[in-house]
């Protein structure tokens, strides 16, 4: 929906072009990915390689409309978040992705993030590493022999639903952008 509805909205919206430095912040939305697990599980890496290559189309897409110097002459500031998973991953949580065992298709995962880094690379876009945050903060997040268990902050980052953060994975999402964009980390109170 992205390419095909909002940017030409928003396109519309800016009737021309933007004044002033434009910050864009991209992510790739948990119930996309939530939604490919079972044509990757029955399609297999091909099908996986196939979902990879059209979001890094879409992607390319996308930076080609904020890269139009007529349509932000002032510039623009690319942000782009890869994408976490709430097994730590384990590639299973009882009460995630309908109680199916995911782990087989915990490689794709690693290759979607790693063709998001190639890409925020190729396009010199700035990248914010979502997945390596919320690692040991996914549902075993107070698992000792997880190979992500993080013995200071033993907090669970993700809501029952499986794709949204909780409050504290809010706040972390925030914090983590914050001090992607600004460089300044925010202090724990």
């Amino acid at each position: 929906t992205m390419v095909n509805s909002q940017l030409p909205s928003l396109n519309s919206q800016l009737g021309g072009s933007a004044e002033g430095e434009t910050v864009v912040v991209m992510t790739i939305g948990g119930n996309d990915m939530q939604a490919a697990i079972p044509a990757v599980l029955f399609g297999g890496d091909a099908k996986a390689d196939e979902a990879i290559e059209e979001m890094i189309e879409n992607f390319n897409t996308i930076a080609d409309f904020f890269d139009d110097s007529d349509r932000f002459p002032d510039g623009v500031y690319v942000y782009l978040a890869n994408v976490y998973e709430p097994t730590d991953d384990e590639g299973y949580w009882p009460s995630c992705f309908a109680g199916i065992d995911i782990g087989s298709t915990m490689d794709n995962l690693d290759d979607a993030n790693q063709a998001i880094r190639d890409f925020a690379v190729d396009r010199e876009v700035a990248m914010i590493d979502m997945s390596g945050h919320f690692k040991g903060h996914g549902y075993y997040n107070d698992d000792p022999q997880n190979p992500h268990f993080d013995e200071d902050d033993q907090t669970l980052w993700f809501a029952n639903d499986c794709i949204h953060p909780n409050n504290r994975g809010h706040h972390e999402l925030r914090r983590l952008f914050f001090d992607t964009i600004d460089g300044v980390a925010l202090q724990l109170e």
